[in-house]
This record gives structure tokens, sequence and C-alpha cells, in this order.
């Protein structure tokens, strides 16, 4: 992951490190199509063309790194999702979509994501990683 891409240099660390890790195949990742959506936004309103391509090419070209679309099975268990947790909309969807995919790590920077338990994902704050010297 390129340093001009990530705004917050206390995770440029750990994330180089995980996008290491899926570039080698040593990590198969999944993550919504939301995603991407989430990250242009910044490089858009800044104009940033560059930021735009790069965000994009990491995102399609990395072949351990799957974009997923919102599709029905995942809609209706982003609606259970909300309904138990209270989750935004946004937020539910990714988690949906990690369980959809049977994803056994849930890497977010989102704190809410806090009280929420799950038997079949483990959910890890980018802050937990941090305090292990990951």
């Amino acid at each position: 992951m390129p340093k001009t891409i990530e705004e917050n240099e206390k995770y440029l660390e750990v994330l180089t490190f995980i996008f290491k890790k899926i570039d080698i195949g040593s990590i198969k990742a999944f993550s919504s199509v939301l995603t991407l959506a989430e990250v242009l936004v910044r490089p858009f309103v800044k104009g940033e063309q560059h930021l735009i391509n790069e965000y994009i090419s990491i995102f399609t070209s990395c072949e351990n790194l799957s974009l997923i679309p919102v599709e029905k099975e995942i809609a209706v268990l982003a609606a259970k999702i909300r309904a138990k947790n209270g989750l935004k909309l946004p937020d539910a969807l990714h988690f949906a979509t990690a369980k959809v995919y049977k994803c056994e790590l849930f890497i977010t920077n989102d704190k809410h994501f806090n009280g929420i338990s799950d038997s079949e994902i483990q959910i890890v704050l980018l802050d937990d990683l941090l305090d292990k010297n990951v």
C-alpha cells in the first residue's frame, strides 16, 4: 500500500503489513464494493485523480482481494444485523458481506463494532493491532 494513499500515519505500518500479506497470498481478503465508494470520496472532493486511480487499481487488480457486490443474501442479512445491533446500513452491509463469505476476521477502524459479538467472525480493531505491534 503506497504511503500516499494512507492519510492516517498511525495505521500506515499495520495496513502496509496487511496489504503485503494479501499481495503475497498469505491472506485472502474480501470486501464489500462499498469500500471502494467510501475510500474514493475524499480524493473526489479534493480532485486528486492520481489517488482515485490508485485506489481503483488497488481494489480491482489485487488477485487476493475480492470486491463483493451487494447481493440479495447480503442485503437480507444486513437488515437482520441492523435490527439486532443497530449498525448503520453501510456497516451492516460490510459485516454481512464478511459473514456470507465466511471470513474469519473482520478488520475495522470503527469502534462501534466493539459491542458486537459473533461466534463465526473475530472482530479486530486496527487500534488493537497497533497494541500488538503487528
